[in-house]
């Protein structure tokens, strides 16, 4: 560390404080209250423009919530999955809850973001300093006692515009993600709004030439996995589990792979051959992906294969069906509106698919085969500036790369 930068512990130059909740069964606390009131998960945010709740002045007053300023560094003591020990910065005043601690810098010793920076990247320390377990919680005393390497102000602001400027190149691509996804749920809900008005025969009324089929009778097979997980081996045959089926992809990270000998029991009832399609019958259900080439795999349990009658429906246009709301409302409304719970081969096989002549299917699957080779491209790039981010955000709060002011 350079001799400019001293370290010294959070409590030294900052004030920290947890919030409250006003009593949720009481209204009074909550109708009509234009307070924002953040709750943890929001962490997730990072820069808090705006909340998901407000509550009252009454609520404000009758409980131990507290408004915390603009640029209140904000970590989350609790919180379920991975929300514990995240970072976010406040943009606007607000209340909070009680898992969430709101740090307030002195502005003469620490800048705001850089300080949200720093805490930001040391994601995993936070995390192992509250104990790691599911269940281990952060505390005021905890991050009072957390050091900070502190350059001069003027550095501390450059290298927070820098971090910054990178911020807003992700958040850009974020929200182009998000335009895109958003196009494609229209596009799927405009191509087959036709089929909220079927005749008694499945057929649309609206277009006589679509209509409604079993999943079953519009592929060759459909084939359930045997009911357990080949044995796991070093090397070998890739073993498709439900982890590894997102968004119409394949997840080739933390593939499983089984021996020759297990490959050829699990593939007795059917070899999955490329264009087939994988789909997830539980944890969670209705994800699909196709087989690519020269990938010879076994199911993992809870997987399902469904190989397209291709006299009927083209294997892309399957895919696509399958992740269209159409479909996947079906899947819902059969686990009572979860993803959580698991469906049944039976009724995997009944689901209603929207059936459109051969050359139209081929034009729907054209569209959404460019939109989601734009979207992973786009992905690709924003994942790619996440770890530039990340490695650049290691020299700069460490010191080993400085920058000129």
């Amino acid at each position: 560390m350079s001799e400019s930068w001293s370290k010294l512990r959070v409590g030294d130059f900052c004030n920290l404080s947890a919030g409250g909740t006003p009593d949720t069964n009481n209204p009074d606390y909550w109708e009509g209250g234009d307070i924002p009131w953040m709750s943890s998960g929001e962490v997730h945010d990072q820069r808090i423009r705006r909340t998901r709740s407000h509550i009252t002045e009454r609520g404000l007053q009758d409980s131990s919530a507290k408004f915390f300023p603009i640029g209140s560094v904000l970590v989350a003591l609790a919180g379920q999955g991975k929300t514990r020990g995240k970072v976010a910065i406040s943009e606007i005043e607000l209340t909070t809850n009680q898992s969430i601690a709101a740090i307030i810098a002195d502005k003469g010793v620490c800048e705001p973001d850089f300080l949200f920076y720093n805490l930001d990247s040391r994601y995993e320390e936070l995390r192992t300093l509250s104990g790691g377990s599911g269940r281990a919680g952060l505390n005021l005393s905890i991050l009072s006692d957390v050091e900070i390497s502190l350059p001069p102000l003027p550095e501390q602001k450059k290298i927070a515009e820098i971090l910054s400027g990178v911020d807003k190149q992700i958040y850009a691509l974020e929200n182009k993600i998000s335009k895109l996804i958003s196009t494609k749920t229209e596009i799927f809900r405009d191509l087959f709004s036709c089929f909220d008005e079927l005749g008694g025969n499945g057929v649309c009324k609206k277009e006589s030439d679509t209509k409604i089929m079993p999943l079953e009778s519009v592929c060759e097979a459909v084939i359930d996995c045997k009911n357990r997980t080949p044995p796991y081996t070093e090397s070998g045959h890739p073993v498709v589990r439900t982890p590894n089926v997102r968004n119409g992809k394949l997840v080739r990270n933390d593939l499983k792979y089984t021996d020759i000998s297990s490959y050829e029991i699990w593939t007795a009832r059917s070899v999955p051959r490329p264009m087939d399609v994988l789909f997830t019958r539980e944890a969670p259900l209705g994800e699909v992906c196709l087989v690519p080439e020269n990938f010879k795999c076994c199911l993992g349990q809870r997987m399902m294969l469904f190989r397209a009658d291709k006299s009927l429906i083209d294997p892309r246009y399957l895919l696509f069906s399958l992740m269209s709301p159409f479909v996947q409302d079906q899947l819902l409304k059969s686990k009572g509106g979860t993803t959580v719970g698991h469906a049944r081969v039976a009724d995997v096989r009944d689901l209603l698919i929207p059936i459109v002549p051969k050359e139209k299917q081929l034009r729907i699957a054209s569209v959404f085969s460019s939109i989601e080779t734009f979207l992973e491209g786009v992905t690709r790039k924003k994942e790619k500036l996440e770890i530039q981010k990340s490695a650049l955000a290691s020299d700069l709060l460490s010191g080993r790369k400085r920058v000129s002011v």
